[in-house]
């Protein structure tokens, strides 16, 4: 049990299938109701893994239509509730889904895959979680998955903040999309920021109001529409009102086609309250505010030129891990990635690093009891230490400084504060380089196989000749198994994969075949899918580090053998 943000949790879970629902042109649809509060305490980590259970299995069965995630609070319980238009199941049939390797007919197995196993392991969570889990459903008319589980706040939590919403005091917002779920909870939430909302269902109908005089302050429109698309309105609308501020609603893989400059911003559905706030904010600005000129957008920079600083990430969230892994590589950067304080510790204990991200609530250790603890070792080589987290009050800030701390980074992570971090850690350490004399360079890649091996050069090639194949092999069967639903063979390969990692020392390696072990274990197809390709990005660079080693040395003997045979 500890503190964590229930919306980013559920979020989490949607950012996992939302591609899979936008292929198949289904709408994700994600409303969680005001009175849930924003911390809870419990497993984050088990809760999302039920919920991507769910909404993969929604979007799995469903060839047509909406999945709706809901959330809401009834006393003391959290009840979250996961909505189809699927294909159903027969009442009778109901009860046994939640039985291992079992399906409500056997020939969805044939049709769509699966064992059967994800709903029992669902249900074994929630009952530990002291809860319930059940369903409803018609055959051939959707089917509700359902779980409530105590909604317990953790105390001294502060509600995380939120935007000024003193802009949508009395402004009128014009929402267009067919989907009538979509319209409802839209107008909904601009209700709720004090805004007053007109829904339709079509670029005609949207038309007809401005043909009546209706005025409107902004207009969320639903990109993917029939007859006439959101493009199509959104030029239309420019011509008739170019005042207007127009928000188009996208799918993950559209690409709105529309004339640069009619549209004010984009944002991918499912929508999140939380953005769609931000966004909103943005667009209304006060009247000063939206007289001055639009900045031109940031031409795309290159990486920065700095491979040699050593990174960790100290993370519990897999989606988080990726997003912070993703977003270092841009920047030219990679890092090595561990799940908690303790490993944060461990992982400084046998490298030194120069730059550490840490997550401030982890299981086990937090982040700010971690950072004390490093600072609190003058053994250990002190690196900097970048905060991460969603509560960005002063007082947290504060007592990040306080304990050790360098700098401050906010969730979600905003690639252009990560990047003016990282410019001014490039500029310090080329500084303190340039003041400091060289060390000496490791004569081998991997120090800690070359200790292993009693330091004997020939031994340690010969190991690194050895490890190569295989672990080219166990990655190759981690993708395989994951692509046969084979989660016990998926583990069994990470696991093999982690094993010769630790064998070489390569942190980044073993920390993603360690995350994708305990990923496959729990049998969480979709989130062990989620991070194979950065599994597979360290196995690659790994493997081209072995490669570089044995070329250095072929080429320092052939050279050897040269120089011995020339006259002197």
């Amino acid at each position: 049990e500890q503190p964590f943000e229930l919306r980013s949790c559920l979020e989490d879970a949607i950012d996992l299938v939302a591609h899979r629902a936008s292929e198949k042109r289904i709408e994700l649809i994600y409303s969680v109701d005001e009175a849930v509060p924003h911390a809870l305490l419990g497993d984050a980590t088990r809760l999302r893994q039920v919920v991507v259970n769910l909404l993969s299995n929604a979007v799995k069965f469903t060839e047509v239509g909406e999945v709706v995630l809901t959330a809401e609070v009834n006393g003391d319980r959290l009840r979250i509730a996961v909505r189809d238009t699927g294909i159903g199941i027969a009442p009778d049939r109901l009860e046994m889904v939640f039985e291992g390797f079992a399906q409500a007919d056997a020939s969805t197995t044939r049709q769509y895959g699966g064992t059967g196993l994800g709903l029992s392991i669902s249900k074994q969570l929630v009952d530990a979680m002291g809860g319930e889990i059940g369903a409803e459903s018609e055959h051939g008319a959707g089917s509700t998955f359902h779980l409530s589980i105590p909604a317990v706040v953790p105390p001294d939590v502060e509600p995380t903040p939120r935007p000024d919403l003193r802009c949508l005091d009395g402004r009128h917002v014009l929402i267009v999309d067919d989907n009538a779920t979509n319209r409802r909870i839209l107008a909904l939430q601009v209700t709720k920021w004090g805004g007053r909302s007109k829904a339709v269902a079509s670029g005609a109908e949207a038309l007809a109001l401005f043909d009546d005089g209706h005025t409107f302050s902004l207009a969320l429109l639903d990109y993917h529409m029939p007859v006439m698309d959101g493009a199509g309105l959104a030029e239309r609308l420019a011509e008739r009102v170019p005042s207007l501020p127009l928000v188009m609603l996208s799918s993950a893989h559209e690409r709105p086609d529309v004339r640069e400059g009619i549209i004010a911003a984009t944002l991918v559905k499912p929508v999140k309250p939380s953005r769609l706030l931000r966004v909103v904010a943005d667009v209304l600005q006060p009247d000063a505010e939206e007289t001055a000129p639009r900045a031109t957008p940031e031409a795309p920079r290159a990486p920065l030129a700095a491979p040699h600083l050593r990174l960790l990430v100290a993370e519990d969230n897999l989606v988080n891990q990726r997003v912070m892994g993703l977003a270092l590589k841009r920047l030219g950067f990679r890092a090595d990635i561990v799940a908690d304080g303790e490993e944060a510790l461990d992982a400084l204990a046998a490298r030194p690093y120069d730059l550490v991200f840490m997550d401030l609530r982890m299981p086990r250790l937090g982040g700010l009891e971690t950072t004390r603890r490093i600072r609190a070792t003058p053994s250990l080589r002190q690196p900097r230490i970048v905060a991460m987290t969603a509560d960005v009050t002063s007082s947290q800030r504060d007592a990040c400084f306080e304990a050790g701390m360098d700098g401050f980074l906010g969730k979600p992570l905003n690639q252009s504060q990560l990047r003016e971090t990282l410019e001014g850690i490039v500029a310090e350490t080329a500084a303190e380089e340039s003041a400091t004399p060289p060390t000496a360079r490791s004569p081998v890649a991997f120090p800690a196989l070359y200790v292993h091996t009693g330091e004997d050069r020939d031994l340690y090639l010969s190991r690194l000749s050895d490890v190569s194949p295989s672990l080219s092999a166990e990655a190759q069967r981690v993708a395989t198994c994951l692509g046969d639903e084979d989660m016990e063979g998926a583990a069994h390969a990470a696991h093999s994969a982690r094993s010769l990692g630790e064998l070489l020392g390569a942190r980044e390696l073993v920390a993603m075949a360690e995350a994708s072990q305990v990923t496959c274990s729990t049998g969480d197809l979709h989130a062990a899918v989620a991070l194979l390709p950065l599994f597979r990005a360290a196995a690659t660079d790994t493997l081209a580090a072995i490669s570089s080693e044995l070329e250095r040395d072929s080429i320092s003997r052939a050279e050897a053998v040269h120089e011995a045979a020339s006259p002197t």
